[in-house]
C-alpha cells in the first residue's frame, strides 16, 4: 500500500466530531482533524499529510513555513490568509493580555507602595501620640 493511500486510510478512519469543543474554537480545524488525540497527531484534510505536534504545527504546514513541517501543496491563498489573520489576531490578543498583566502588576505595586507609605505615616502618628501621653519627668503626672 502506498504512503498516500495509507494517509488517506488514516484520514477516513480518524474519528472526530465537528462539534468537538476543542476543534470548534480554532479556525484551523476546518482543514484538520485528529488522527490520534493521545499523541496529538493531526491530519490535513487537504493533502492527507499526517503530522505530530498538534494544531500549531498544522498551521505552519498550511502557511508553508519552511523548516517546521512539510508544506501543504493544496493550501490556497484564501485558506492561508484566513489562518494567518487568525494567528495574528491571537498573537495580538496574547500581547494585549501580557500588557494588561504588566499594567495590573505595576498598579498593584503602586497601591502596595502607597499602602506601605500610609502605614509608615500612621505608625509615626501613633508614636507621636504615645510620646505626648508619656512624660520624661519622673513622678506623678498632675491631672488638670
Amino acid at each position: 500500500m502506498s504512503k498516500q493511500a495509507t494517509n488517506q486510510a488514516k484520514v477516513n478512519d480518524a474519528s472526530t466530531s465537528s462539534t468537538d469543543v476543542t476543534e470548534g474554537h480554532l479556525i484551523a480545524w476546518e482543514w484538520a482533524k485528529y488522527a490520534n488525540r493521545q499523541t496529538s497527531h493531526v491530519i490535513c484534510k487537504l493533502c492527507s499529510h499526517v503530522m505530530s505536534g498538534g494544531i500549531n504545527r498544522f498551521k505552519d504546514h498550511i502557511l508553508q513555513i519552511k523548516g517546521q513541517v512539510k508544506s501543504c501543496p493544496k493550501a490556497t491563498p484564501e485558506i492561508m490568509n484566513k489562518i494567518n489573520d487568525k494567528k495574528k489576531e491571537n498573537n495580538e490578543k496574547q500581547a494585549n493580555s501580557v500588557r494588561i498583566g504588566r499594567l495590573y502588576n505595576e498598579g498593584m505595586e503602586t497601591i502596595l507602595k502607597q499602602s506601605d507609605d500610609e502605614m509608615v505615616a500612621v505608625e509615626s502618628i501613633e508614636t507621636k501620640q504615645k510620646k505626648l501621653k508619656t512624660s520624661d519627668v519622673r513622678g506623678v503626672i498632675p491631672n488638670n
